[in-house]
């Protein structure tokens, strides 16, 4: 794994728990009330902190579906390399 690709990977998962806590935030903290009317505040940041965890999902998914994909072709390719191996010797 590359360095950038590790550095993506570490901002899409900072970015998965930064959404989280922004979405749980107002109950953690104690602004808004369990069972009282949501405010205007609560919410912007549910929803905020909802479409980046959403988001940052999505984009595990992708990494997840790539690796495995460059594995793939990655072990076909050594394949054909040792079955021409075999071939020529």
């Amino acid at each position: 794994m590359g360095g950038r690709l590790r550095v993506g990977l570490a901002t899409t998962i900072l970015t998965l728990v930064g959404g989280m806590w922004v979405f749980f935030a107002p109950f953690v903290v104690g602004y808004q009330k369990v069972g009282a009317h949501w405010t205007e505040a609560t919410r912007t940041q549910m929803w905020t902190g909802g479409v980046l965890t959403v988001l940052s999902m999505l984009a595990l998914l992708f990494f997840a579906v790539f690796a495995i994909r460059d594995a793939a072709l990655a072990a076909e390719r050594r394949r054909r390399q040792e079955t021409e191996s075999s071939e020529v010797g």
